[in-house]
């Protein structure tokens, strides 16, 4: 752990630079995990600390179980990006660091050499079926509940205690209903607070992911690799 810790502060990147943009946009992205967004319903995105380290991202979307027309059985369907090691490490934003420290380190600029990096390193891409899955059923309803707007500005003459938060980690959530309506939070993780719901839901999910089917959205997104040269056969025996 002391050696992870130390070979991440000596590749720390500065604020908002590459190579994480590529890592966020081509595997982190959430709107990108299904290759069709229009039953999409739920889109969180977990960045470490002011660098924005990749942790992971889930989408959630409407699907059905079996074949499609009368006979669909509908359910909602979830996916996951994240990082190696997320779970294990004393600070998820560590796991994040790694991956921009070893993109830096093996010099990819391009999406396609990312993506080369990518599948190296053998990030958990995952999908659970929530109707199969009752502890994340039982915390879904719990956003309703979420604080979205905040005190100052539902209660702006009440007296607040000073707050100060340094590098905080930040969870992105959005809700999409219907192509009407868009509800998205960002910001610090607190329980009351809608990123706290989200890393609810994302332990609740965790007995039920299973490896996704589907490619990786940076597979997607990059130039397919090219198949191997066939090995040269020996030389025949005179």
């Amino acid at each position: 752990m002391i050696g992870l810790a130390a070979l991440l502060a000596a590749q720390m990147p500065p604020i908002g630079v590459e190579p994480q943009e590529t890592i966020i946009k081509l595997a982190f992205d959430p709107a990108r995990l299904f290759g069709n967004r229009s039953h999409a319903l739920v889109e969180i995105q977990y960045l470490g600390d002011d660098y924005a380290f990749p942790v992971y991202a889930i989408a959630i979307q409407r699907d059905c179980v079996g074949k499609r027309g009368p006979n669909c059985q509908p359910t909602l369907i979830a996916r996951m990006v994240r990082a190696p090691n997320a779970k294990t490490v004393e600070r998820p934003r560590w796991a994040g660091a790694a991956i921009v420290g070893r993109v830096k380190q093996a010099g990819a600029k391009t999406a396609d050499q990312v993506a080369l990096v990518l599948d190296e390193l053998e990030l958990d891409w995952l999908e659970a079926d929530l109707s199969s899955c009752p502890g994340a059923m039982a915390v879904v309803p719990d956003a309703e509940r979420a604080e979205w707007v905040p005190p100052a500005v539902t209660r702006p003459k009440a007296i607040r205690p000073i707050e100060m938060f340094l590098h905080f980690d930040k969870v992105t959530v959005s809700f999409a209903g219907d192509y009407t309506r868009k509800t998205t939070f960002s910001g610090r993780i607190a329980d009351h607070l809608p990123s706290g719901w989200a890393i609810r839901l994302a332990a609740a999910l965790e007995p039920c992911w299973r490896p996704a089917t589907e490619p990786p959205p940076w597979r997607r997104a990059a130039t397919p690799r090219p198949p191997a040269a066939p090995a040269a056969l020996p030389a025949p025996r005179p």
